[in-house]
């Protein structure tokens, strides 16, 4: 049993008639005939009562039509489908984020992809930019976002708008919205792991020794520490607009610039079509 049968059987059925059914499928009635003769010795059963006015179906044939309708849709469905995917829409993007991004950048843009391509869906894995590099590496994610610095050679990129860093407190902890370098000298400090060497840095090229009281591969505990008074956090500007604790965030008027991020892929593996177009929406 093939598609070009069940198309054969269900003409028939529907015009009820083996010369018309030929007909309108644009072929001789005895070829036809002779399919479906051989149809019904395949499936070991009769498909059709025959009669000189033309042809009913069986209490078989009704049942075979019923899911030969399903199948013959499947098909369809089916090439529909792999047509949308390789035109990038429909498939299934793999996006491997620092948690920062995850939380800030990505839910705003993803629900405007959405809109214009709605079959396509993601799998979302929030990782440190090492665990980012292997999974791009391993072809566990598509796209990869993360911060600078990154291996140029080795990644096509986009780079992203700059993130600049914030203090995180309590609510009415420094009176004035905007604070200095010299003023956080004097507080317990919370920072990611990864920019704690600039952070530092940063200080000491002011003459001023910084207190770091924790650091965290994760910007989001550190906003936890500092809403429960255990110092104050040093985070990227867009971590702090997804944080729904009590916390007040200043800008830091003597502070290094904050390193800007990038959405990655590997140069050496081509993105899927839905993944391109999706990378290629961060251009605008």
């Amino acid at each position: 049993m093939d598609i070009r049968q069940l198309h054969y059987f269900l003409t028939a059925a529907e015009e009820g008639n083996i010369t018309r059914a030929a007909e309108k499928m644009n072929m001789s009635q005895p070829p036809l005939s002779q399919q479906l003769l051989l149809l019904e010795k395949e499936l070991g059963c009769r498909l059709f009562e025959r009669s000189p006015r033309g042809v009913t179906l069986t209490a078989a044939g009704k049942a075979l039509r019923k899911r030969a309708e399903q199948i013959l849709d499947l098909v369809a469905l089916t090439g529909t489908e792999m047509q949308d995917m390789e035109k990038g829409l429909a498939g299934r993007i793999s996006v491997a984020t620092i948690s920062s991004f995850g939380y800030a950048i990505l839910p705003n843009l993803i629900a405007r992809f959405r809109r214009t391509f709605p079959a396509v869906t993601f799998d979302l894995r929030h990782a440190g930019t090492a665990d980012i590099f292997e999974m791009l590496r391993l072809g566990m994610a598509d796209i990869g976002i993360v911060r600078y610095p990154i291996n140029e050679d080795m990644y096509d990129f986009i780079r992203l708008p700059a993130d600049e860093f914030v203090a995180a407190a309590p609510k009415g902890f420094f009176e004035d919205g905007e604070i200095t370098l010299k003023r956080l000298s004097w507080e317990p400090l919370l920072v990611h792991e990864r920019q704690a060497a600039m952070i530092e840095e940063t200080f000491e090229q002011n003459g001023l020794a910084p207190r770091v009281y924790c650091r965290s591969d994760d910007s989001f505990p550190l906003l936890y520490w500092a809403a429960a008074g255990l110092g104050v956090a040093i985070v990227h500007e867009s971590v702090g607009t997804s944080f729904p604790g009590n916390l007040d965030f200043y800008k830091i008027k003597d502070f290094a610039p904050a390193p800007a991020g990038a959405v990655i892929h590997l140069k050496r593996r081509k993105l899927t079509p839905a993944a391109a177009r999706f990378y290629e929406m961060f251009h605008v």
